[in-house]
């Protein structure tokens, strides 16, 4: 009678618990939470270079990889554009 008795105590201790918790709240990704000003690439460490330069692409190549990268009809429409400032003069 005791093991019941237990069995059954724990039995309405877990069935309280369960029906005590809390639900799981759900994710709602069309929530605005934290506006986003814009999204960007790097051209620091004279990735430039690739760009123009002695080994450079052609004007109309050039063109060609910025409107993939900025335009928002063409492209990707990136609006951040991280440029490296140093001192340094080699092109390596």
């Amino acid at each position: 009678m005791k093991r019941l008795t237990a069995l059954t105590a724990i039995l309405l201790a877990l069935t309280t618990q369960a029906v005590a918790a809390p639900a799981r709240p759900g994710i709602d990704f069309r929530a605005e939470l934290q506006p986003i000003d814009g999204f960007g690439f790097s051209m620091a460490f004279q990735r430039a270079d690739l760009l123009h330069g002695a080994r450079g692409l052609s004007p109309a190549k050039q063109r060609q990889v910025l409107d993939l990268l900025l335009s928002e009809d063409k492209g990707a429409g990136l609006s951040i554009l991280r440029l490296g400032i140093g001192s340094s003069t080699d092109r390596v």
